[in-house]
């Protein structure tokens, strides 16, 4: 009886840890009042603060985008190239099964946790996919016309997720 009773409190555990809904995480897109905003995309602009440097550089054959925090810690990068020309954007992406990316490192890694962009009406505008090893990564993925678009990947530590987040909101379209 005991024993019956011990293996039922532990299913019952192990049922509450497997089937627990994950927390929806939400972050309204905003702009920084005290940030220098630069170019992003060719219609698009973020901003940052002070301590990083590097940017966009674009024409009709180079679009990438390399910002830097002083201590090297956080890495904002994209690299929009194919065998003939470079683009703004690869297409639109599916958000459907596993989010994957490469890290600093090159290795193709899943990125497991999500957190949702909206804009000041509540609309979704765009999803940050990222993992939380000691070197994360993660991958900003804009709403646009009902599809998603990579956008720009961030290398963080995790203990910096915050400050990745609060760059990220500032992402807009430039009129």
């Amino acid at each position: 009886m005991r024993n019956a009773v011990f293996f039922l409190a532990l299913g019952s555990l192990v049922a509450c840890d497997v089937f627990t809904p994950i927390e929806k995480r939400v972050q309204t897109m905003e702009p920084h009042s005290r940030w220098e905003t630069e170019a992003l995309k060719i219609e698009y602009v973020i901003q940052f603060p002070e301590e990083y440097s590097g940017g966009w550089q674009g024409d009709d054959y180079d679009h990438t985008f390399w910002k830097t925090r002083a201590d090297e810690q956080v890495v904002f990068r994209y690299v929009n190239c194919g065998i003939e020309r470079c683009v703004d954007f690869f297409g639109s992406s599916s958000i459907e099964g596993d989010i994957r990316a490469e890290d600093r490192n090159y290795a193709v890694i899943t990125l497991p946790n999500s957190i949702t962009f909206v804009n000041d009406a509540e609309e979704e505008v765009g999803l940050f996919f990222y993992n939380t090893e000691a070197a994360s990564t993660g991958v900003f993925m804009m709403k646009i016309e009902d599809e998603y678009y990579r956008f720009v990947t961030v290398d963080f530590n995790p203990d910096d997720l915050k400050e990745v987040l609060s760059i990220l909101v500032t992402i807009r379209y430039q009129v």
